[in-house]
């Protein structure tokens, strides 16, 4: 077998400069940390941090999220001229390594959504129920008994290491000079090394370059919009940890973050090395892989290789690639020939080909003739590089037979798109372990190894990875923790991906309108962005529908107010402050209240003045005005008292054409004090029993009269409130109630309250109050639709051709998951997916099998809160209908019956 560990016997001539090796189980930890090359982190000329390496080299690494391309015309191409910009600063010498890893590790998400849990038993329950459902999914996947939808949360990130070309120190000498040169403590800085030394001066120069080439890198990838973060040796610590140990992470070991953060880089020159090290050891190190053993569990590496370079690229054509597996490193490593290099090269190969030719081959040297002229012409004329490129995939899983069967499924992945890859098993662990690693590329191995291909820097930039999916609005912990809490709701991106959607943080207004047809999954969609704002604390949520559908929802967070002719709950319009302001809306009332005898009919100016003042006279009355107070809340009944006294014939008349509202079949609803209190978190309005009643426009209006008071309320200013209004085309058919949303709708950014229209049919937004809500709501969220909605929303709604393709293509898994488009003004679009856990697919059912079982429950223990627990400890996603559809109906007939009864 081949030796495993060469590096230092090559570089060191058989010394060991580094030192006793860490404490740990056995030979495997000392060979470990004898084949990481990393002896100090520091500055140098300001710049850093730069990483000192075994082997004479200086190292660089950064790293940014995965650009965003899903959504984005020709996002691929982007990101190709990206690193082909990069690649083109390549200083001769160097190294480069690009890693994209995929892992499902999503802690850090989780940990920012449990920032905000609720403060109240619902809310906890709900939380903690959302964030065990995701940690399960990191080891089985969402659905791990329907294969053809399963998928497992993850997080994604690129690094990029570069390498120096040797400085000419000498590895034996340089380890020497460390060891007595730390103690002095250099406060980071590698100046004393690479400038002082008279007998290796040439290495500051070296340094230099490098620096200037890590500086031209990082000035590319900020010109195409990458966001670049410098790795300093704990984030190094971190990243090498979870690329040899990633079960320390996935079994929620805190140990590789704690060795990271708590290291002194300025005490000892092996600082990194030991700290990984300590962090577990690998065994059964052979041609075929390794295994690495840590905080009591094992993982078994795999590595594939590509042997070959493609027949023909494209930009972002391997970006599927890191989905294959739920977690693997995907790393291409490279080094650019020097320009003179290179022409020496093609001139060889063209005269080779010249004097090669004869009449039998004249067709096949002449295809090789054009080609090495288009070569010549992109490296002259585009300013192309010649790259020697190694691609190689890292997998990690939990058994060998695992870890054989997700080798087989990237290879197989690869070659479909027309890359021939193989599984390395003969070639040496010395490869299968440094390809893990940042900067353990050495030239003489790579020749050695016989892995790398040559490739033009444009081809080799299509082969990079990179193109990710929006990861939405992160939290901010700083606002949360600082009492400025944010409704921050958390989906899936079609990567697995947290995906953030924070309405509120949008540039315009923070509002959103939801698009969704009948069967859409509307409803479930509502549930579950309640219950995210549920967390906040304090929120004010008003819900308006026309459907009983929100039911257990509001009978666990809050009051259900089912209005009709018969409601126990007033809504009547004329409580608050004798003000000018609320005078012209309790006149708006009356009116409503009078145009139901004769909608064509006009008040006379003589009416509307007794009407207005009767009010504010009675609302006086009842104001002490010495503490600001209501002595009791103003009726109608008030209001007529006030006609009859002091308008005489024109009041008494007036009186009588209010007799329905005062005395007649909607005095339960209109002529009773309130029944709702400020202290009311949650009020589901259902207006689903009163839309078809003369007095339903006054209802509507009454209803948003009473939102309105509570975003207006200046003591309710610094508390998150929203209004959903679900089929909100049905309730502002009359002018008075639409006035007063499209009011609201402008009003709210100011009042720290949000609104969620929600709409059925996209043709209800080719109205004058549709218009009014496209221009106010910077969110546009869109629900699967059937063609014709398709072609409806994308009169209404901008979407580039990506875009309405992602629309188009939406789906909904019933009893697994609900897809949905998003698009914030300003800020980024992208599909999200709503995964339901057991509870919330409780609340949210409005199966009649599942609705029947959970009231049963809900009549015996007489809670919500525990009837929605029994039923998801009972059936997590939903009752079966057992017996076929004879069975569903006798159990909807049972459930009729129980309701009558």
């Amino acid at each position: 077998m081949e030796n495993v560990f060469p590096l230092l016997h090559a570089v060191s001539d058989n010394t060991a400069p580094y030192g006793p090796p860490a404490p740990g189980p056995g030979h495997a930890t000392a060979a470990l940390i004898d084949e990481l090359p990393y002896l100090y982190c520091g500055q140098f000329e300001g710049f850093g941090p730069l990483h000192l390496l075994a082997d004479d080299t200086l190292g660089f690494a950064f790293a940014f999220e995965l650009p965003v391309v899903d959504t984005l015309l020709d996002g691929e191409q982007l990101v190709s001229d990206a690193v082909a910009a990069m690649l083109q600063a390549l200083a001769p010498g160097m190294q480069w390594q690009w890693f994209l890893r995929a892992h499902t590790d999503i802690e850090p998400s989780l940990a920012l959504y449990e920032m905000q849990r609720g403060s109240d038993a619902a809310g906890h329950l709900f939380s903690e129920a959302f964030c065990a459902r995701w940690r399960a999914a990191r080891h089985t996947g969402f659905f791990p008994d329907a294969p053809e939808h399963n998928f497992h949360p993850r997080a994604q990130s690129i690094a990029i290491a570069l390498k120096s070309e040797p400085l000419g120190l000498g590895a034996p000498r340089l380890s020497q000079w460390l060891a007595k040169a730390l103690p002095a403590r250099w406060n980071r800085s590698l100046e004393p090394l690479l400038g002082r030394l008279d007998s290796h001066a040439s290495a500051r120069g070296r340094a230099q370059r490098f620096v200037a080439a890590c500086q031209d890198i990082l000035a590319a990838a900020g010109v195409h919009g990458l966001q670049p973060t410098a790795i300093d040796g704990g984030t190094l610590v971190q990243w090498l940890s979870d690329s040899l140990f990633p079960q320390r992470r996935l079994h929620g070991s805190a140990g590789a973050a704690a060795a990271g953060a708590g290291l002194d880089l300025g005490a000892h020159a092996d600082e990194i090395r030991s700290a990984v090290a300590a962090l577990g050891s690998l065994d059964h190190i052979d041609g075929g892989g390794f295994r690495s053993l840590a905080a009591g569990r094992t993982c078994h590496h795999r590595v594939v290789s590509m042997l070959w370079q493609p027949r023909a690229v494209s930009a972002g054509m391997l970006n599927s690639l890191s989905a294959v597996r739920p977690n693997l490193n995907i790393c291409l490593c490279a080094a650019a020939l020097s320009p003179t290099a290179a022409l020496l090269q093609l001139k060889a190969r063209a005269l080779l080909n010249a004097r090669s030719t004869h009449r039998f081959n004249e067709t096949e040297m002449q295809a090789r003739s054009e080609a090495l002229a288009e070569v010549e012409r992109r490296l002259f004329a585009q300013g192309e590089r010649i790259l020697e490129l190694r691609l190689q995939v890292h997998i990690t899983e939990a058994s060998a037979q695992q870890a054989e069967q997700a080798a087989l499924a990237v290879c197989k992945h690869l070659e479909a798109l027309d890359l021939e890859a193989a599984v390395e098993r003969d070639i040496g662990s010395s490869l299968l372990l440094r390809g893990c690693l940042p900067f353990t590329v050495y030239p003489r191995s790579e020749q050695k190894f016989r892995r790398r291909r040559r490739l033009l820097s444009d081809d080799a930039a299509d082969i990079h990875p990179g193109g990710g999916a929006w990861t939405g609005i992160k939290p901010d912990a700083a606002a949360a923790g600082g009492g400025h809490p944010s409704p921050i709701v958390m989906y899936s991106n079609p990567q697995g991906e947290p995906l953030f959607l924070d309405p509120t943080k949008a540039d315009k207004n923070p509002h959103a309108l939801v698009i969704g047809q009948s069967g859409s999954g509307k409803s479930f969609f509502v549930h579950d962005y309640l219950l995210h704002l549920w967390r906040l604390p304090d929120v004010r949520l008003f819900l308006i529908s026309i459907k009983a559908d929100y039911r257990k929802l509001a009978l666990l967070l809050g009051r259900y107010v089912d209005v009709n002719l018969d409601s126990d709950i007033a809504l009547n319009p004329f409580g608050g402050a004798p003000t000018l302001e609320n005078q012209a809306r309790w006149a708006a009332a009356l009116g409503l209240m009078l145009a139901d005898e004769d909608p064509s009919a006009r008040l006379t100016r003589d009416a509307e003045v007794a009407l207005q003042a009767a009010a504010l006279a009675a609302a006086q009355r009842n104001w002490d005005a010495g503490r600001q107070q209501s002595l009791c809340e103003t009726t109608l009944e008030h209001i007529c008292l006030e006609l009859e006294r002091a308008a005489g014939l024109l009041g008494r008349q007036l009186t009588g054409r209010l007799h329905p509202y005062r005395r007649g079949p909607y005095r339960r609803l209109f002529n009773a004090p309130r029944a709702l209190a400020r202290s009311d978190r949650f009020i589901f309005f259902n207006l689903g029993g009163i839309l078809c009643q003369p007095c339903a426009a006054l209802a509507s209006f009454c209803v948003f009269g009473l939102v309105d008071e509570t975003m207006n309320d200046p003591t309710l200013r610094a508390v998150p409130k929203g209004l959903i209004a679900d089929e909100v085309w049905a309730l502002v058919r009359n002018a008075q109630a639409a006035g007063i949303l499209e009011r609201s709708l402008k009003a709210y950014r100011s009042l720290g309250g949000f609104a969620l229209p929600i709409v059925q049919d996209p043709q209800d937004l080719d109205t004058p109050s549709g218009r009014v809500m496209l221009v106010n709501t910077a969110t546009k969220i869109i629900l699967p639709m059937d063609r014709a909605g398709q072609a409806d929303v994308q009169r209404y709604v901008r979407l580039n051709e990506r875009e309405l393709d992602i629309v188009r293509n939406l789906r909904l898994a019933k009893r697994r998951y609900s897809e949905f488009f998003v698009s914030i003004d300003g800020m980024r679009s992208a599909k999200g997916l709503l995964i339901p856990d057991p509870l919330r697919y409780a609340v949210a059912t409005t199966d009649p099998v599942d609705e029947y079982r959970i009231e049963q429950h809900y009549q015996a223990c007489g809670s919500m809160l525990e009837a929605l627990r029994r039923f998801a400890r009972e059936a997590p996603y939903g009752l079966p209908p057992a017996g076929g559809a004879v069975q569903a109906a006798r159990s909807v007939a049972r459930a009729a019956d129980g309701a009558q009864a």
